[in-house]
């Protein structure tokens, strides 16, 4: 459950945050210090942080761990939209373009972690088995 707060206009505010809106929001046990742990870091505060994450997530097409059902979901939509004038296509194909990259980052970002654990796997077997004689 999320329990909003919005604040109202400050006439002779100190700070520009006095002025922002604010919301409490309730963790799943752990939440918190994970939060806490990836701002520290990434070198910023929590409430940045989480401003970072949220803003990440609202940019992306579809989230940064692959969903397949918000991806069908994007997918159906565009299919069900094909454009039939040159201009409903210019705008189709910027959304088209949009998750293309987001897909074509997200394999880069799979690739290179394939590669890492490759790496890591043949560099562990190299330490176990070059200095294994033949019984």
């Amino acid at each position: 459950m999320i329990k909003i707060c919005i604040t109202g206009s400050v006439s002779m505010s100190k700070f520009p945050s006095q002025e922002m809106d604010r919301f409490n929001i309730r963790l799943p046990s752990g939440m918190r210090e994970a939060i806490a742990e990836r701002a520290k870091e990434n070198g910023r505060s929590m409430n940045t942080e989480l401003i970072f994450i949220i803003d990440e997530a609202l940019k992306s097409p579809i989230p940064s761990q692959v969903d397949n059902s918000r991806f069908m979901k994007t997918y159906k939509d565009l299919a069900e939209r094909k454009p039939s004038t040159p201009e409903e296509f210019e705008k189709w194909e910027r959304e088209m373009t949009d998750v293309t990259f987001f897909l074509m980052e997200q394999i880069t970002s799979y690739t290179q972690m394939y590669q890492a654990l490759k790496s890591l796997h043949n560099s562990s077997m190299v330490d176990v088995f070059k200095n294994k004689k033949p019984t």
